[in-house]
């Protein structure tokens, strides 16, 4: 599961990184090898809405989360709730790697948004 933007009061979140204002915790989900993450970072003289625009492209994920080299809109609830295709082209000598992402965007005020990105295990992946 990996997430973002999410409330910093819950004390089992742990600092992972800090760097160019961007903030990284982790913590253990139980019966999950991999860490859950969130990210707070604080972007002055930026419209959210410029923000939550670009996240909403799905054909352009490629384009804000690292290593992706193709995003692909499988299906979408409405403009804040969709389904997307990733494929992630990790170096050697691992090989590339696929998922389903669920997306989920919540403006809580006009300066502040919620996005909660799922991995979808459901969803078959692509041939």
């Amino acid at each position: 599961m990996l997430c973002m933007a999410l409330s910093i009061t819950d004390k089992s979140w742990k600092e992972a990184k800090r760097k160019n204002g961007f903030v990284i915790y982790t913590k253990q989900v139980a019966g999950y090898e991999t860490k859950m993450f969130k990210l707070d970072a604080t972007f002055e003289n930026v419209k959210i809405a410029k923000i939550a625009g670009i996240i909403r492209d799905a054909d352009k994920t490629e384009d804000w989360i690292s290593d992706v080299i193709e995003g692909e809109l499988i299906s979408k609830t409405s403009d804040d709730k969709w389904l997307s295709y990733l494929l992630f082209d990790l170096p050697w000598p691992l090989d590339q790697r696929e998922m389903a992402l669920d997306h989920d965007i919540t403006t809580n005020t006009p300066e502040e948004v919620f996005i909660k990105l799922t991995v979808n295990n459901k969803t078959p992946q692509k041939e």
